[in-house]
């Protein structure tokens, strides 16, 4: 008896701990996250959040008086979606959390998610049809790609991917970066590059993420990769990738640019292409706006330090498939949003009001500067601490993330996302494994079949 008494004491404790602050006595609305530690909010992630959580409780004391907000990052993208994973069966989810569209449609099998329908047009607490407006549209249509009318989620950051490049060895060799490269552009560009004796340069082009490059060309040139229908309240999968023309898609990559040495990507090198770029080994490359802070070389890095352009990512300037069929410009739309999961009615209203509050126009613009994300709000390009970004010229990171800024905002109209089912992260995560095995010389077929083999919807 006496040992039943204790492990029930153990597993109240367990729930005190999670629901309240030692010394406090308030209640906790839990947020799950993926930022950085840092030190000063001026450098974003988990200070700056810190900030905005001050902000938020001085600004609702009737909340504050009874409930904190607290914070835990989980790692990874991967983390704490397994995090989450793990805690659902356990009823010990977080109130809110960092999510991509894949994550939400896993968790929808679960009848966890919070919709945010209600809330959003909330008389009290929702928002005017002047602030949804104010999001930029295809952020905000990602909150409902799950094949209902239902919304599950709001964006908080976002990035695409865009083209860096070695300015200094481009005017060093005569060489032009168009202002929209295609596939054929970055083929002559690598063909004159490898032909410069004594440049140093082996391959010219970097491409960080398979994945995206495939399910990109994918949606570029009108490839079927997935899709999603409604059965009943659960999003149903259907994967389309096995085709001759996504064949033909993998082969150009690999016969164009991997076989003569043009083109490198993460996998084959080992490590993100951004390095190699710093490291003037690479003068073009394909990466993450989220890290654009990471294509800004410095003294210490072995190619030192040189100037660095920003353009589009390359699209298809012709199908390469069908010469008569068109191609769209389309680039893919990725960083976290957030999404509630059902917890007792105030605590999902306050949950919700934070997350109005940290993507409201000033919050969101402040977070994007030191990041290189892209702002959720229209309206953030003319908050100060943007218009300050566009003004200061004092170092080259504030330049260069200026710049990605400023091109993303005209990107944006062209975003898109691939549909969200249970099993669209495995199908992800499969296309950019084929790709590489292909890149290494592997039979087409043989992969493309292992691939379709390896997700199960």
């Amino acid at each position: 008896m006496k040992k039943v008494f204790l492990l029930l004491m153990a597993i109240v404790a367990g729930f005190s701990i999670f629901a309240c602050t030692p010394g406090d006595g308030r209640k906790t609305i839990v947020f799950w996250h993926t930022m950085g530690k840092t030190t000063d909010a001026s450098q974003g992630g988990q200070a700056l959040l810190n900030e905005f959580i001050k902000e938020f409780e001085e600004l609702y004391p009737e909340y504050s008086e009874k409930y904190r907000i607290v914070h835990e990052a989980k790692g990874g993208y991967s983390d704490l979606n397994n995090a989450i994973g793990k805690a659902i069966p356990a009823g010990n989810e977080p109130h809110m959390a960092y999510c991509y569209p894949d994550h939400v449609a896993g968790y929808l099998r679960t009848n966890r998610v919070q919709k945010l329908n209600t809330l959003i047009s909330d008389a009290r607490i929702g928002l005017t049809a002047a602030e949804i407006a104010d999001y930029v549209p295809a952020f905000w249509a990602e909150g409902s790609v799950y094949g209902d009318d239902s919304i599950y989620n709001l964006p908080f950051s976002k990035s695409t991917e865009v083209m860096f490049y070695n300015k200094t060895f481009f005017a060093k060799h005569n060489l032009t970066m168009p202002a929209e490269p295609t596939w054929d552009d970055i083929l002559e560009l690598s063909k004159k590059i490898k032909a410069i004796e004594n440049s140093g340069i082996t391959t010219p082009f970097g491409y960080d993420s398979e994945d995206n490059l495939y399910i990109t060309a994918s949606y570029q040139l009108g490839i079927p990769y997935t899709s999603v229908t409604l059965q009943g309240n659960t999003p149903k999968g259907e994967i389309l990738f096995n085709s001759p023309e996504a064949k033909k898609m993998a082969s150009y990559f690999y016969e164009t640019f991997i076989k003569p040495g043009y083109m490198t990507t993460k996998e084959l090198l080992g490590g993100y292409t951004s390095d190699k770029f710093r490291a003037s080994e690479l003068v073009m490359s394909v990466s993450s706006t989220g890290g654009t802070k990471y294509n800004v070389p410095t003294a210490s890095d072995a190619g030192g330090v040189f100037e660095v352009g920003v353009v589009p990512a390359p699209r298809f300037g012709r199908n390469i498939i069908d010469e008569t069929k068109s191609v769209k410009e389309a680039f893919i739309q990725q960083g976290p949003s957030i999404t509630l999961f059902k917890k007792a009615d105030i605590e999902v209203e306050i949950a919700w009001q934070f997350l109005k509050y940290i993507t409201a126009p000033n919050q969101s613009a402040r977070f994007s500067v030191p990041s290189g994300y892209s702002p959720v709000r229209i309206s953030s390009y003319q908050e100060q601490v943007m218009l300050d970004l566009f003004a200061d010229k004092s170092s080259k990171q504030s330049v260069l993330t200026a710049e990605v800024l400023d091109l993303t905002s005209h990107l944006s109209e062209n975003f898109f996302t691939s549909p969200a089912f249970a099993k669209s992260a495995a199908a992800r995560q499969a296309v950019g494994a084929l790709l590489v095995n292909i890149f290494k010389g592997k039979d087409i077929d043989n992969e493309f079949k292992f691939a379709e083999n390896s997700v199960v919807v």
